[in-house]
């Protein structure tokens, strides 16, 4: 499970890391602090997070999460701000996100 699946990999080993619908699964906001730190870790060139829950739509997921059988009993769907993603700038990476529009 990520983060720790990558704790024996080398630094820069791969050109990129793609990492899709994940984010929302974990414990925490710290374990995906440590899980971002440590693709950024292991990446050469690009990191690709994609299929992130934003806060902002946070009552529109939790809606959708418990009418799904295979959803309905996590403990939590994991959402972020956006400017929850700023704090990889400050430590020197460029990260770029998208964000797409939902309706409400």
């Amino acid at each position: 499970m990520l983060p720790d699946s990558l704790s024996g990999v080398a630094d820069e080993s791969w050109d990129v890391l793609i990492c899709n619908s994940v984010f929302q699964y974990f414990a925490s906001h710290d374990q995906a602090l440590e899980t971002v730190n440590e693709m950024l870790r292991v990446a050469k060139k690009w990191v690709i997070i994609a299929d992130v829950c934003c806060e902002k739509y946070r009552h529109l997921i939790e809606g959708a999460v418990r009418t799904m059988d295979w959803t309905k009993n996590l403990p939590q769907y994991r959402t972020y701000e956006k400017t929850w993603w700023d704090q990889f700038d400050d430590q020197g990476h460029l990260v770029s996100i998208r964000h797409v529009r939902v309706k409400e």
